[in-house]
């Protein structure tokens, strides 16, 4: 059927297609291993990129612990505000004998006042009533 050369071209063809099959099974294999180390690195990689992230998640909530929470600052605030209408009581009070004294103050002032005119007119009449 075949003639001889016809059969060892066959041959030939076949051989190389078996070499070109080979060769690209080995090539497969060589990308398969290729991916597969790939998808190690990217999954060590997300890994770590993960624990970086819980690491900053946990120094996060330890910052986040030491903040005062709402209620102690509302209690604070609510402190603060009744010590503040304490002082303004007191600093009323004060003000209060503040301007009393102060009036206190004037009237005796006035009534020294009063009285050095008094005296001052006083000498000055009995000054006066002696050398005459």
């Amino acid at each position: 059927m075949f003639a001889m050369d016809d059969k060892e071209r066959i041959e030939q063809v076949e051989a190389l297609i078996n070499v070109k099959i080979s060769a690209l099974q080995s090539l497969v294999e060589a990308k398969s291993i290729a991916q597969k180390e790939a998808i190690g690195k990217a999954e060590i990689a997300t890994e770590k990129r993960f624990d970086s992230v819980n690491e900053f998640r946990g120094q996060l909530n330890d910052t986040i612990s030491q903040f005062a929470t709402r209620e102690a600052l509302t209690a604070s605030v609510e402190k603060q505000e009744v010590v503040t209408s304490a002082h303004l009581l007191l600093i009323n009070a004060i003000d209060r004998r503040l301007a009393t004294l102060e009036g206190k103050v004037l009237v005796y002032v006035s009534a020294g006042s009063a009285l050095a005119t008094f005296l001052a007119g006083l000498f000055s009449w009995f000054g006066h009533t002696l050398h005459t």
